[in-house]
């Protein structure tokens, strides 16, 4: 008798284990949905958290090499004069500038700052050292 009563215990339990072995089609849809929602909405804020990103970088290395050709000009000349990557030489006889963009990302809604200068957009900047070593700084439009 107890082997009989533990046979059917046994399939009773077989039973109830085959009707809940997953997830609907209805709940993946759902799950899906929801998930395709939330990468919609946090999508622009990724793209333009990249291009923040890109602007800091290029203003960084821009007012890096001008801040180094304006610390040579202040000290006359002395040595060799520092030269950008791109070929951009820095004198003594006429203003130097130095030019970045980062257009590709497109224009950055949230502040940037060069120096003194904040700007609520843009997508290049333009740094230029004075024969006397002063910097001045630009952020706008595409650069020419």
């Amino acid at each position: 008798m107890q082997t009989k009563l533990q046979l059917e215990l046994l399939g009773s339990l077989k039973r109830a284990r085959v009707g809940s072995s997953g997830f609907s089609l209805m709940e993946l849809l759902i799950v899906v949905a929801i998930v395709g929602v939330l990468s919609a909405l946090s999508l622009p804020k990724l793209l333009q958290a990249r291009a923040a990103v890109r602007a800091g970088a290029v203003i960084g290395q821009e007012l890096g090499l001008a801040k180094e050709c304006a610390t040579w000009v202040l000290s006359g000349g002395v040595g060799v004069a520092p030269a950008s990557a791109v070929g951009r030489v820095c004198n003594l006889s006429s203003m130097s500038r130095y030019e970045g963009s980062w257009g590709e990302f497109g224009p950055v809604s949230t502040g940037l700052r060069c120096l003194q200068v904040s700007n609520w957009g843009g997508v290049a900047v333009t740094i230029s050292v004075s024969t006397r070593g002063e910097l001045t700084c630009t952020i706008g439009g595409p650069r020419s």
